[in-house]
């Protein structure tokens, strides 16, 4: 089974992804910077850059693993939460989410903040 992580470089993320690659799932983790994280993966994980719109590559995707947005891991203060809440809702996030949800994607967990 594929799995897409957007956020998958994240605090939350890179968990997320070293426990689904140590189960055989192949991994695929969409970022803004490949160069960056290049070496922070081992083995089943694939590094995508977040502008593809390669569908043969977004085509072997099952399960979509929606975390991007801003960090949370440092001090929730008002100005804080507003950047998560804007970062779980940003256009880029959104047209991207449209993009793989257009596909045959049989699961999509979606980080989302309530009561923030």
């Amino acid at each position: 089974m594929n799995i897409l992580v957007a956020g998958g470089t994240g605090f939350i993320g890179k968990k997320i992804v070293e426990i689904l690659s140590n189960q055989n799932y192949k991994v695929f983790v969409l970022t803004r910077n490949i160069d960056q994280h290049r070496n922070s993966f081992t083995k089943n994980v694939e590094l995508v850059d977040w502008n593809t719109t390669n569908p043969t590559m977004l085509s072997k995707i099952s399960i979509l693993i929606k975390l991007n947005g801003e960090k949370v891991d440092q001090l929730w203060t008002k100005k804080t939460k507003g950047k998560i809440i804007a970062g779980k809702i940003a256009e880029g996030t959104y047209d991207k989410t449209s993009l793989i949800l257009s596909l045959n994607i049989s699961f999509l967990i979606n980080a989302i903040i309530e009561n923030l």
